[in-house]
């Protein structure tokens, strides 16, 4: 049966961005911020999935991320003196939206019946700039990201 082996995939995730920093050097200082962004992310992807060969079977998957930001964290930091100066719980010239191409693809082990160990990889490829502040950062800064995907499906 064609359906399958095709899925339209989509659903309402929690995804956590930590540990981009941007560095960038004004009147001497040698600063750096440090983003942690949270998104709630509406997926919109396709599953080509084979037929069970043997006890596996392998999937691809390709489509849309909508991300929208709820929460943004910058921590500000002194390179030359190691401190940390500020930290706000704020929106701090980052881009509320994202929009990522997602590409990934992966295995279904059966372990009994209708119930799959499943394994994956999957990439992320934002289409926005993330960073709103040109002044300091007149280049694009784009939310790219890998993932590595297990779970039980039943």
């Amino acid at each position: 049966n064609i359906t399958d082996n095709y899925i339209i995939h989509t659903g309402l995730t929690i995804g956590q961005l930590y540990g981009g920093t941007l560095r960038y050097t004004q009147g001497g200082v040698d600063s750096s911020y440090t983003y942690k962004l949270d998104y709630i992310e509406i997926p919109l992807t396709f599953k080509l999935m084979t037929n069970d060969i043997g006890q596996m079977r392998y999937w691809g998957q390709f489509g849309v991320v909508n991300s929208f930001r709820f929460k943004d964290q910058v921590i500000l930091k002194d390179n030359t003196t190691g401190e940390v100066d500020e930290t706000r719980d704020q929106p701090y010239g980052t881009g509320f939206y994202n929009l990522a191409l997602q590409v990934g693809g992966g295995v279904e082990f059966n372990v009994s019946g209708r119930t799959y160990l499943v394994f994956g990889i999957i990439y992320r490829n934002g289409f926005i700039d993330q960073i709103k502040d040109n002044y300091r950062y007149p280049g694009k800064t784009f939310l790219n990201s890998l993932v590595f995907m297990t779970g039980v499906m039943f």
